[in-house]
């Protein structure tokens, strides 16, 4: 199996595309710029991401259909890998919910980077900043 660096939480890519009001541009723009130059294969995502950051562009920041179209596109073209979210995702991820009252979509970060052995990369404090796991790193203390 691979070893991946990181699953990615829909917060980090927003900053990629939307960078306004968010707080930590700069470690968003490091990250990206570094997977640019050493490409985007150890960077894994579930496909649910791609429903989460098309919502949060059209509705949370109000950016246009084509715009949201081509971002998206563009998303697509990183070559991030990105896995389907099948039964023993969910299974892990519905114990996630259960210890740690977060979201379902939420817990299914949490549950790949488990099952992948790596770490979940996110901005989002309000919901996996509560979670007290190791595999949590806050794109705050990410450094490059």
């Amino acid at each position: 199996m691979i070893q991946y660096d990181f699953v990615l939480d829909t917060s980090v890519v927003v900053q990629w595309y939307s960078p306004e009001k968010e707080l930590h541009v700069e470690q968003a723009i490091a990250l990206l710029t570094k997977y640019e130059k050493l490409g985007f294969e150890k960077i894994i995502v579930p496909d649910l991401l791609v429903l989460e950051l098309t919502n949060a562009l059209l509705a949370g920041k109000g950016l246009g259909f084509s715009l949201v179209e081509q971002i998206i596109g563009d998303f697509y073209g990183l070559g991030l890998t990105i896995v389907p979210v099948d039964s023993q995702i969910v299974a892990l991820a519905i114990r996630i919910v259960k210890d740690y009252k977060v979201t379902i979509y939420d817990a299914v970060f949490l549950a790949i980077a488990r099952l992948y052995e790596c770490r979940l990369l996110s901005a989002d404090l309000k919901s996996h900043g509560k979670i007290k796991d190791k595999k949590i790193q806050m794109l705050s203390h990410w450094q490059d």
